[in-house]
């Protein structure tokens, strides 16, 4: 499937993807703060969130801010490939957030493989192995606290259309560090050496 970003929002939309009770912790630290300092208009999708009490948490902790439209939809079919990859592809940027603990760092970088494999740029905690797929600066950037998200969501909401399809591009060219096949032919390269 050939599911790609070709074109920036007219309202910028950031997008995240999940279970969100397992990364509820890293969101409230990293992302939700410098969100709510954002003054430009913008929407806010956050794909997987099962329990009514999350949903509740999120819209009450953005309630004031009338500059963030909230978009959360539900009766997700998670085996439907093509239907997450369109909702990726809705997004402007895609975060993947971990934080240092034990369970967090343990987990894959699927999330940020997801975006890049749509060509949606990454904002990215600097932390295996979200680090293995996102290049800062060429398809994304690692923000390590609030203040570099509030900083590369001000750049990305800025930045001109030819620009952000610069990274876009560079997002769904990363995807070769992934790619099955290179992974085939690293094992080939280890077998030949036995």
């Amino acid at each position: 499937m050939n599911i790609l970003k070709n074109h920036k929002n007219s309202i910028f939309t950031i997008g995240w993807i999940g279970i969100f009770r397992e990364h509820k912790e890293s969101l409230i630290e990293l992302v939700f703060p410098a969100l709510k300092e954002l003054t430009f208009k913008l929407k806010l999708i956050i794909i997987g969130v099962i329990r009514l009490e999350d949903e509740e948490f999120i819209k009450t902790y953005f309630k004031d801010r009338f500059n963030i439209d909230i978009e959360i939809p539900c009766g997700i079919d998670w085996n439907d490939e093509k239907d997450i990859q369109y909702r990726i592809v809705s997004f402007d940027i895609g975060i993947a957030t971990l934080i240092n603990t034990e369970i967090q760092i343990s987990k894959s970088g699927i999330k940020a493989k997801q975006y890049l494999n749509n060509g949606i740029p990454v904002l990215s905690s600097d932390l295996p192995e979200n680090n293995n797929v996102v290049i800062d600066g060429v398809n994304g950037y690692f923000c390590m606290n609030s203040d570099d998200f509030k900083k590369r969501f001000n750049q990305f909401y800025n930045m001109k259309e030819i620009d952000y399809l610069r990274f876009s591009k560079k997002a769904r060219e990363s995807i070769y560090n992934f790619d099955h096949n290179k992974y085939f032919n690293s094992f080939e390269t280890i077998k030949n050496y036995l």
